[in-house]
């Protein structure tokens, strides 16, 4: 994946690829990605789901359970807090 999140032409490469997956019909999933500002940009840009040490670092399917739980857990914290309109 290129870190589209610094470089312009690659910020154009992304959003083309993104665009005519999305004509296709198709979901996109982008992999490598390593820092909170490279997975706005990508969702800035239409990319819905993401991988990479910027989620979570590779680990054993036993403890997969409890971090999607904790995980899920602070997705529905942070999605009750309100937010600054405007």
């Amino acid at each position: 994946f290129s870190h589209s999140s610094k470089d312009s032409e690659q910020q154009i490469m992304t959003s083309a690829i993104l665009r005519m997956a999305e004509s296709l019909g198709l979901e996109t999933l982008a992999e490598g990605v390593e820092t909170v500002p490279e997975h706005a940009k990508l969702a800035e840009l239409g990319c819905m789901y993401i991988q990479g040490y910027g989620v979570a670092r590779p680990m054993p399917f036993s403890d997969t359970i409890a971090w999607l739980q904790q995980h899920r857990a602070k997705q529905v914290v942070n999605s009750q807090k309100p937010r600054k309109i405007g």
